[in-house]
């Protein structure tokens, strides 16, 4: 028996050399594949923008000055930069954690989904909120550059004001419910030679990509409802939400990396329902419409999906050899422990 729990602990080790081998395979892998992402992002990030900006909302555009529209431009050339340097070095850089401000902010506006009362009070402040913010972009303002604040009549300040206190409240209820979504922690295995380690690790590395192409997708539209292309009326978390939710199930007559936004919600008591609706085109960078359009981007992508396939492969031998390792040490026990009653 202790020959066998030997044999079984050389099949481990020899595992674990195996995945030594593709784990440098792996990385090396992941570091071409983000260049290429990341080069390919730079460029298809300002197509995507020239696309709303020209196509979806010309108007808007156009009613911007030469400097303005400048102005604009830079700013979105410069996230297609930062977005490379970042993929560039995501294999690099610490994972970003949140803020302690977004973090309070989750925390104070919990909403337990199984508290009746609570989840009323949600319905109604949604209602109130959706309510208002289809009034407000049913309204044609000029825009903010070209009225002086002096000429502002106390009620358009008021007015102002009230909007600010809306665009609050419904960033604090989209954290309440984003905090719901979130499934529970997950136990990581902690053994580096261990390709369960690394699978874990490929998990969490696809996720990062992600995370900052969303990050990077919310910013440029930030910027663009500064710029006043976008309804600048739509709450920002709201808005973020509505990206993170995408299903990559929108028309194939969008152009690449733009999604139609859809905040809807039919709320209030039962005989008083009313559905709310608007409508919106935003930026959002996908992993997937990159591999699809970029051929060196979806040999890079095959390359590491056939390292990913080994550890998979690896995954099954080792955790047999760990099942057999703890099979033989419990009989091993058991015949240590057990003596015969004379």
């Amino acid at each position: 028996m202790v020959k066998a729990i030997e044999q079984v602990r050389r099949d481990l080790a020899t595992i674990s050399e195996r995945v030594v081998g593709v784990r440098e395979a792996l990385t090396s892998a992941y570091g071409d594949y983000l260049n290429c992402l990341g080069d390919s992002l730079k460029r298809q990030l300002v197509l995507a923008s020239y696309q709303l900006c020209t196509q979806i909302y010309p108007q808007k555009f156009l009613q911007l000055s030469h400097s303005q529209r400048q102005a604009l431009q830079q700013e979105l050339r410069q996230q297609g930069i930062d977005l490379q340097t970042r993929l560039h070095t995501l294999l690099t850089e610490p994972e970003d954690q949140p803020s302690e401000a977004e973090s309070e902010v989750m925390a104070e506006f919990f909403v337990d989904a199984g508290d009746m009362e609570n989840s009323e009070d949600l319905d109604q402040e949604l209602f109130e909120v959706f309510e208002s913010l289809d009034q407000a972009i049913a309204t044609d303002e000029p825009p903010e550059d070209k009225i002086d604040k002096d000429d502002q009549l106390p009620a358009q300040l008021e007015d102002k004001e009230k909007r600010r206190e809306l665009s609050q409240l419904a960033e604090r209820i989209a954290d309440s419910l984003a905090e719901m979504m979130q499934g529970p922690a997950v136990e990581v295995s902690t053994d580096e030679n261990s390709p369960d380690y690394w699978l874990e690790w490929c998990k969490t590395t696809e996720k990062r990509i992600r995370r900052t192409l969303n990050q990077v997708s919310q910013t440029v539209n930030h910027q663009l409802q500064d710029a006043k292309i976008l309804p600048e009326n739509i709450p920002t978390t709201v808005l973020d939400m509505a990206i993170q939710a995408d299903n990559q199930q929108h028309g194939g007559q969008m152009p690449s990396h733009l999604v139609n936004v859809v905040i809807e919600a039919e709320l209030g008591k039962k005989k008083k329902k009313r559905k709310h609706r608007t409508h919106l085109t935003a930026v959002h960078l996908k992993v997937s419409e990159v591999e699809f359009t970029e051929p060196e981007v979806s040999a890079q992508r095959r390359r590491l999906r056939e390292q990913v396939d080994k550890l998979r492969n690896l995954q099954k031998y080792y955790q047999k050899a760990k099942q057999d390792l703890a099979i033989a040490e419990a009989e091993a026990a058991w015949r240590a422990s057990w003596y015969e009653n004379s």
